[in-house]
């Protein structure tokens, strides 16, 4: 049986919702970075250009794609979504991990968000779109843990 593609956004955002600034996320979170890891390894990864160079280099034992109008050499590149999404048909679970306007692109096709919010507002020039209004319409909370300095809840489709 064919397994229909799970679309997830996975995120660390400020109470802002600033995710990034010049290119980098204005906060270093180890463990935040482990479960990040822990839940995208084995899986496809979607992201910007600009998320791709803030990283620096593919992302080790994931399927790593690119959002982008100039194509890179190291990675599978797509100028459009809906052709990144026919390339992906067959994969079982993507995660979406950035930036800004391919989470705008993809938040309403997700089926759930693994989203950390980051105690403080940070100056940004990239932000996680507005989602607070799919909240009980589209999407539902699953699971929250509090941790010290930030929290993480995932949510699921209702």
């Amino acid at each position: 049986m064919v397994q229909a593609l799970k679309i997830y956004l996975i995120a660390a955002l400020a109470r802002n919702r600033v995710i990034g600034l010049h290119g980098r996320t204005p906060w270093h979170l180890p463990e935040d970075l482990k479960r990040f890891k822990q839940l995208t390894v084995g899986h496809a990864v979607l992201m910007g250009r600009t998320t791709f160079e803030s990283i620096g280099a593919p992302l080790a034992d994931r399927r790593n794609v690119v959002l982008t109008h100039r194509p890179l050499n190291e990675v599978e590149c797509y100028a459009e979504l809906p052709r990144a999404l026919t390339a992906l048909a067959k994969v079982d679970l993507l995660f979406v991990i950035g930036g800004g306007k391919v989470f705008e692109q993809t938040i309403l096709i997700a089926h759930g968000m693994y989203l950390t919010f980051v105690e403080g507002e940070f100056e940004g020039d990239t932000y996680f779109p507005e989602y607070e209004h799919l909240i009980g319409k589209r999407f539902t909370e699953t699971r929250r843990e509090v941790k010290e300095g930030f929290e993480c809840v995932d949510y699921g489709l209702l």
